[in-house]
């Protein structure tokens, strides 16, 4: 999610940054040479780059969850399982979801109905598929419950989860 922010970062702001960094005697910074690496890249393969992105930063993630939660070893399963939720959801499908809501509400930014719209369209829509995909994925995924038993399960939780987000 983040490195899909950093297109929005102005590459002066970085240039900003790692002039203020070498005056107080710090090496210079390596953020705007990545920015602009990874601004090509959205550029230039934009679904491949979200894909890539969205499963790095899952792993990442899921790497500090089992860092704090102290199990063990590193679960390789579990991070690889989570690794292709975010390639698949947050990666692709999400690609296209905020392509059409920005279709859908040109004027966005520049409209607070048009933004309002968005969020509510959003909210109603991507929010309890999510949350419920999410933990169906995870039960499916973690438990190894057959399906039936994850709806169960995902359900359980999905109302008292998606009251805590609106």
């Amino acid at each position: 999610m983040l490195l899909g922010l950093l297109h929005l970062l102005p590459l002066a702001s970085c240039h900003g940054l790692a002039a203020a960094h070498r005056l107080r005697g710090g090496a210079a910074l390596t953020l705007p040479p990545l920015v602009g690496a990874y601004q090509s890249a959205l550029a230039a393969a934009p679904i491949t780059t979200n894909v890539l992105s969205a499963a790095s930063l899952s792993v990442l993630a899921d790497g500090m969850a089992q860092a704090v939660e102290r199990r063990g070893s590193w679960d390789v399963s579990r991070a690889a399982w989570i690794s292709a939720w975010g390639a698949s959801v947050s990666g692709l499908m999400l690609f296209f979801w905020f392509r059409l809501l920005a279709r859908l509400f040109p004027l966005a930014a520049s409209s607070t109905a048009q933004l309002v719209g968005k969020v509510a369209l959003n909210q109603a829509v991507m929010s309890p598929g999510l949350n419920a995909g999410f933990f169906t994925f995870v039960v499916l995924t973690r438990d190894k419950a057959p399906p039936p038993a994850a709806l169960t399960s995902a359900t359980s939780c999905l109302v008292t989860t998606l009251l805590a987000t609106y």
